[in-house]
């Protein structure tokens, strides 16, 4: 059977005697065990407190290609994390992600974060700090079936790279980049790649001083 559900929890009570021990220090005290649930099983992860993440979150979720929901809820602490990349990487089945509970101030790095989350058709990234992120390389690239995205308040300060960010987003109608600083990005290529149902685009609020590649933008 396929894992089609994950969920982090922040007590071990419910942790049954065959649950295996995932914690780095071999101490048990992160625990993982899965219960059966429709034609695959659900997959529960757990610390009393809930888990903190490693520095480095890469390809955390990376080929979880049948999961169809993550639930972080307030039990899993990105706090110390500076490197997302990669980390739901190719979860096709997904179709929606609730990420308000982590914590993104410490982030340099998304790349390819939900490339080829093909199925994802709702997105709430509005409360991601991204104030430190210097690259957000292919970070939503072929998520085919997103219509739209609200990155109005997003602090792209600290940015540099943002290559095929949207690139084939075949179903993104709706882009809202209000606001978006770009003073310090030097490639842009193949941004908005392939984004063939785009209706509307603004992008007064850009600036291309240091741009050096705008290789296929908006081919």
């Amino acid at each position: 059977g396929q894992i089609r559900n994950i969920t982090f929890v922040d007590s071990l009570s419910q942790a049954p005697k065959d649950a295996w021990d995932v914690s780095d220090g071999g101490n048990w005290s992160v625990m993982a065990w899965v219960e059966p649930e429709g034609a695959g099983y659900h997959l529960y992860i757990g610390a009393d407190g809930g888990i903190n993440a490693d520095r480095a979150c890469v390809d955390l979720f990376a080929g979880y290609q049948n999961v169809l929901t993550i639930d972080f809820g307030d039990a899993f602490h990105t706090e110390d994390t500076t490197d997302m990349s990669r980390m739901f990487f190719g979860c096709a089945s997904l179709t929606e992600l609730n990420l308000s509970s982590l914590d993104t101030a410490n982030v340099l790095t998304m790349d390819r974060t939900f490339s080829w989350c093909r199925s994802l058709k709702s997105l709430d990234v509005s409360g991601f700090d991204t104030s430190n992120i210097t690259s957000m390389y292919r970070m939503f690239c072929g998520c085919d079936n997103l219509t739209e995205l609200d990155l109005s308040s997003w602090d792209t300060s600290a940015l540099v790279d943002m290559t095929g960010m949207f690139g084939s987003c075949l179903a993104l109608e709706r882009i809202n980049l209000d606001g978006f600083e770009t003073g310090n990005v030097v490639t842009m290529s193949g941004l908005f790649h392939s984004c063939a149902s785009l209706t509307e685009l603004d992008l007064r609020s850009f600036d291309t001083g240091k741009v050096e590649d705008m290789w296929g933008m908006f081919c």
